[in-house]
């Protein structure tokens, strides 16, 4: 809302004290003369106001400069009631300064004793309204600049003209009030304790680029002691049950993708549950454990113990698929190649027919054991 300051330069014509037929009665020749002679010298009364204010803005500023559509009523009363007067002008203001003449295009005839003008500027009606008051009517009044008092606009300090907080001078080192209002986001140097204790459930709401309805809110649940937070040194994503579903809760991890880097220790001492998900070529430490004990191991390209100096491939895998203690398959037995002897078997029991090309050499010690043996071999 614009507010007028008026600068107590009204000018009514003192209508009610002039005679309707400007006439005035001489009793003699003499003063006759005197009169005509002054009459002549003078122009007419006119019926106008000359109406000067300042038009200024909520926070003091003047009003800006352009053209106003500005009305102005004469009333009996100070509130409420019907004018017995208007007229409506268009006025460029300039720094503020509002500069009429009143009765231009509507000429002020009659004037009540009681009499009170209102003015309205782009609408918005000025209050109170402004008694008028009988006064000698003025050729030339001063200027507002003059009237009102004050210093020049562009004498004024910068602070005057801008309303910023930085304009102002000798400012104190020290700001002590119950509450501030508006954004702190130029605020810097802030300690963390100097804070103090956030209290509520959501002691801090965030908000992001566009300031909307929006929020983030931090919430905390009641402590029953202290409790510390760590925020490490580093630079990364603050991973919640919301964005991510990887951890739950310590030491557990479900299916989904672990995101950091390799585990650093030497290698897992303890139980490590996987429950779902695979791991690919990501290594676990970086050192062999001396010993592990396995339930259950399945391999896809062979069985390697380095230790033991055991390496056996698929294919020599295979010549075990059939073997059971205790028992032999009717299709394979054992195996072996040409190449390679057998030691510290015990015992062989067969049950049908044993075919060699030549059994010489291949049996060697002790025979007196050996039933159902023809002479001819």
């Amino acid at each position: 809302m614009k507010k007028l300051i008026c600068i107590a330069a009204i000018f009514l014509i003192p209508l009610l004290a002039q005679n309707k037929n400007n006439e005035i009665k001489i009793s003699n020749k003499t003063e006759i003369l005197k009169v005509n002679n002054e009459r002549t010298s003078v122009a007419a009364v006119p019926r106008k106001v000359a109406y000067q204010g300042i038009l200024t803005k909520d926070n003091g500023q003047p009003a800006d400069d352009r053209m106003y559509s500005v009305k102005f009523r004469l009333y009996n009363l100070l509130e409420g009631g019907e004018p017995f007067w208007e007229e409506s002008q268009i006025i460029f203001i300039n720094d503020g300064l509002l500069s009429a003449t009143v009765g231009v295009y509507n000429e002020l005839n009659k004037i009540p004793a009681n009499a009170f003008l209102e003015v309205e500027v782009g609408g918005s009606v000025l209050e109170p309204r402004q008694e008028m008051t009988s006064v000698f009517y003025s050729i030339i009044s001063d200027t507002s600049y003059f009237a009102k008092g004050y210093t020049r606009t562009e004498d004024l300090p910068p602070v005057s003209l801008s309303g910023e907080y930085s304009d102002l001078k000798n400012i104190p080192d020290t700001l002590i009030a119950d509450v501030f209002i508006g954004s702190a986001s130029g605020l810097t140097g802030i300690l963390a304790d100097s804070v103090g204790v956030l209290s509520g459930s959501t002691p801090i709401v965030f908000d992001g680029e566009t300031n909307d309805n929006n929020k983030i809110f931090l919430t905390v649940e009641e402590p029953t002691s202290n409790q510390e937070i760590l925020i490490p040194n580093t630079s990364g994503t603050l991973l919640t049950t919301g964005n991510d579903q990887l951890i739950d809760e310590v030491g557990i991890i479900h299916s989904g993708v672990w995101m950091g880097d390799e585990i650093e220790d030497t290698f897992i001492d303890n139980d490590l549950s996987i429950l779902d998900g695979e791991i690919n070529a990501t290594p676990i430490g970086n050192s062999v454990p001396s010993s592990a004990n396995f339930t259950s191991l399945t391999t896809e390209d062979g069985l390697k113990i380095y230790n033991g100096n055991i390496d056996l491939s698929n294919d020599e895998l295979n010549v075990l698929d059939s073997v059971v203690h205790g028992q032999a398959s009717p299709a394979r037995v054992l195996v072996v190649d040409s190449e390679k002897d057998i030691h510290g078997l015990r015992n062989i029991n067969a049950a049908g027919t044993v075919n060699a090309e030549s059994f010489a050499g291949m049996f060697m010690g002790d025979g007196s054991g050996i039933t159902g043996v023809s002479a001819s071999s």
